[in-house]
């Protein structure tokens, strides 16, 4: 996975610069422009993630594979707003649905996990969101648990949100920041006011 995971990196953000009036080699094989090595990278990722779950499951603690899951799932909500046939879109959503319901399995062992979930959740529309609930018991009501969350972690972990996005910097994207967005509270101040109190 980890070769795949490479080459969507490297060769995403070329794919942009292939319209530029490059010199190109004639006798190179056209399958060779980062548009088609992205796509096959897509594919054979996703491929082995899914082989990975029907052979495994994610009810264990797998460091790699909740970045790759993070990183598909992410990288799949993106295309999902693109304009696509209704078959290609299934098939991305099912990628998603499968990432967030690894991530939520994963979620019950590590708080990662369960951030990543809800991050995921909370960018799919209404109707995914309730097919995603179909593959896990997610409950209503959880937002005490989403505080002791919001309150516990605290990382300079870069989660995979904006594949494209990181010229604009990554502090932005810093899994504190998104947490306390996510919840709107400053997580120090609670802190300070607890240890105070």
């Amino acid at each position: 996975m980890f070769y795949y995971y490479i080459l969507i990196l490297l060769f995403d953000p070329l794919i942009a610069e292939e319209d530029l009036d490059i010199p190109r080699d004639d006798n190179k094989k056209t399958d060779d422009t980062p548009e088609n090595i992205v796509i096959d990278a897509k594919r054979n990722i996703e491929t082995l993630l899914r082989l990975f779950y029907i052979r495994h499951g994610f009810d264990f603690y797998d460091p790699n594979v909740i970045q790759y899951m993070t990183f598909i799932g992410f990288m799949r909500l993106k295309e999902l707003g693109i304009n696509l046939s209704d078959d290609k879109k299934a098939e991305i959503r099912s990628t998603t649905i499968l990432c967030a319901k690894g991530m939520y399995e994963c979620g019950r062992s590590m708080y990662v996990g369960e951030v990543v979930f809800h991050m995921m959740k909370d960018q799919m529309d209404p109707a995914d969101q309730q097919r995603l609930g179909t593959f896990t018991k997610m409950a209503d009501g959880h937002e005490e648990r989403k505080l002791l969350i919001a309150r516990q972690v605290r990382a300079d972990w870069l989660p995979p949100v904006d594949i494209r996005g990181m010229a604009k910097g990554p502090e932005e994207q810093r899994l504190e920041k998104l947490v306390q967005s996510y919840k709107g509270l400053d997580v120090r101040d609670r802190d300070e006011v607890s240890s105070d109190g």
